[in-house]
């Protein structure tokens, strides 16, 4: 639902599912992180280069030394017109504060940033149409023109007329302070009071017709825009506004009068993008509700792809914890009393989890980024938000609270084995819980289906169809978890034969910290399959050469100690537990 949604998800979905009917309102922070001076810093920088032309110090500082000077305070224009009067002599003024130098380009100053070409690809996909800036430089449209788009410029009253009309152009650059190379640009508090009446008339429609998004713009010398946003912006399709760190009172007092939604953004930048890449992903699914787990499916394959969207993976995976949490916690995990009300809880606990368990197969089965994977941490970080804090001391988490940690556990380790990926493996399996219960708390202790939180098999057999099977945890795992395999590309087949691996594999690593000739590792469905079956069904896998020596890929991640001995006497001592284990287990 909508309420529930934070702001940046509502804002993509607003645009995914709306094209073309949010603006942009993009103020100087967007190109000051390009290098790009605003209007007020060139200004003082030209009067003090007249006043060193006139033989002059600009003391006690330009602007002040200007108005003392000729009478009124320092103008833009002015200053242009005194001191470069002709086209050619006013480019070669101007341009330094423009265009780049080779060191400046180097350097990824006064180019289009990465916030300039994420708007751009939110225009070449046809979801902006319309950019409001009271930028000067030509960094947004340089951006456009670099993804294939022509946009239209409109920079003064004068280029209204002739201007494609709104509803029929591919994209509107309003200009509403002029570019830098028009003297008529507007900069003065007097310039900023009011505007041509066309151009007013112009910026109304499109705020009352248009939804806003505000970033950069500070509200604070710009009366004339300032009272245009009040008066139009949001009324038919409402405003966000994103800021970096607390607003300004003129910011706060407009944002409140527009009713605009905040953001709240580390900065241009990263928040354009994370924006760009909602957008894209929510195209999968037509920008349609009811799809939350599809459409962060394709997120985490967008952040997976590459190393530098590692933070907004983990920052994706770490809310979806939270969400996770919540849930769990509503659930009352402490309360379930009798086979209904267990099999409700059952019920809730694995909804809770559903959507985390299938972002995290997915992205184990796609990530294409090298270590270390967020993925494991989302245990970690789902175990600390779910103890208890009693007294000041922390409180082992209750059975069945371990479930939900478990069933993310072999969602991770079944679809890692299955992908190949034994160094995500080694670190589920040397994942260790802050000591509550003893100094070692590791996972291989604690979430293994036969071990997770002492939890009995009497209780899960009160499930469905549960009640005669030996391992009815292990089995609810299977079931539970295959939909998400699915999702990751796994077959079904797959999935069976990857789940009695993964149970395999943890026996193994479990029995494999002690002393090899006594073996004990956790059992699986994988008992039960070899006395149906009479033979070693998931256990011939370990057979292959490729687990045989120096060349053992689990060996080489980190796994076993890194010793293929180690290795090959766990799997000699396993072969001689499994067919009494299956003997007498049952």
């Amino acid at each position: 639902m909508t309420e529930a949604m934070s702001a940046p998800s509502q804002l993509a979905q607003l645009i995914a599912t709306s094209p073309g009917v949010y603006a942009l309102l993009l103020g100087s922070g967007v190109s000051r992180g390009a290098g790009i001076p605003t209007g007020w810093d060139i200004t003082l920088e030209l009067a003090d280069r007249l006043a060193q032309l006139r033989g002059e110090k600009s003391e006690p500082a330009p602007d002040i030394w200007y108005e003392k000077t000729f009478g009124k305070p320092p103008a833009y224009s002015d200053l242009v017109e005194l001191l470069a009067p002709k086209s050619d002599e006013r480019r070669a003024l101007l341009n330094r504060f423009f265009e780049p130098t080779d060191a400046e380009r180097e350097q990824g100053l006064k180019v289009p940033s990465l916030a300039h070409q994420a708007i751009a690809r939110l225009v070449a996909s046809g979801h902006v149409k319309v950019i409001i800036t009271t930028n000067f430089d030509r960094l947004m449209e340089r951006a456009l023109e670099e993804v294939g788009v022509s946009p239209t410029v409109i920079k003064s009253a004068d280029d209204i007329i002739g201007a494609v009309p709104l509803p029929h152009a591919r994209c509107i650059v309003l200009k509403i302070y002029g570019d830098y190379l028009d003297v008529r640009l507007r900069n003065t508090s007097e310039e900023l009071g009011s505007y041509d009446e066309k151009l007013a008339l112009y910026l109304r429609r499109i705020l009352e017709d248009f939804g806003l998004v505000v970033c950069g713009w500070s509200a604070d010398w710009d009366p004339a825009l300032r009272d245009t946003v009040v008066a139009s912006a949001g009324k038919r399709y409402g405003a966000f506004w994103c800021a970096r760190g607390d607003l300004g009172e003129s910011a706060s007092k407009t944002l409140g009068l527009c009713s605009a939604r905040l953001i709240s953004i580390d900065g241009a930048d990263g928040f354009f993008q994370d924006l760009a890449d909602r957008v894209e992903a929510l195209q999968d699914f037509g920008g349609r509700e009811g799809m939350s787990i599809d459409q962060s499916i394709s997120l985490v394959k967008l952040y997976s792809a590459e190393a530098r969207f590692r933070t907004r993976l983990a920052d994706l995976l770490s809310s979806e914890v939270e969400t996770a949490a919540v849930a769990i916690r509503a659930a009352e995990p402490d309360k379930a009393a009798g086979a209904d009300q267990f099999r409700k809880l059952v019920a809730e606990l694995d909804a809770a989890t559903s959507s985390l368990r299938a972002m995290v197969a997915v992205g184990v089965a796609t990530d294409l980024a090298p270590p270390p994977a967020p993925y494991v941490r989302t245990i970690t970080l789902l175990h600390d938000k779910l103890k208890r804090v009693m007294g000041g001391t922390r409180q082992p988490l209750l059975r069945m609270e371990w479930a939900a940690l478990s069933a993310v556990f072999y969602t991770i380790g079944t679809v890692a084995l299955w992908r190949g990926s034994y160094d995500v493996l080694k670190q589920l399996f040397e994942l260790q819980f802050p000591g509550e219960y003893k100094d070692s708390n590791s996972a291989l202790d604690l979430l293994p289906a036969t071990l997770s939180g002492g939890m009995n098999k009497e209780a899960w057999q009160q499930l469905e169809g549960r009640d005669r099977q030996y391992l009815p945890f292990n089995e609810h795992l299977f079931q539970l978890i295959e939909p998400d395999a699915l999702k990751a590309g796994l077959t079904s087949d797959e999935w069976e034969q990857n789940f009695s691996r993964f149970e395999i594999l943890l026996a193994l690593a479990f029995a494999a910290r002690g002393d090899a000739s006594s073996f004990w590792g956790p059992p699986g469905r994988y008992a039960y399959r070899y006395q149906r079956s009479g033979g070693g069904e998931g256990r011939d896998w370990f057979s292959q050469d490729t687990f045989k020596g120096a060349g053992n890929p689990m060996t080489a991640a980190g796994l076993f100690g890194s010793d293929p001995k180690r290795f090959d006497d766990a799997l000699s001592a396993f072969d001689q537990w499994l067919p009494e284990l299956s003997k007498h287990f049952w």
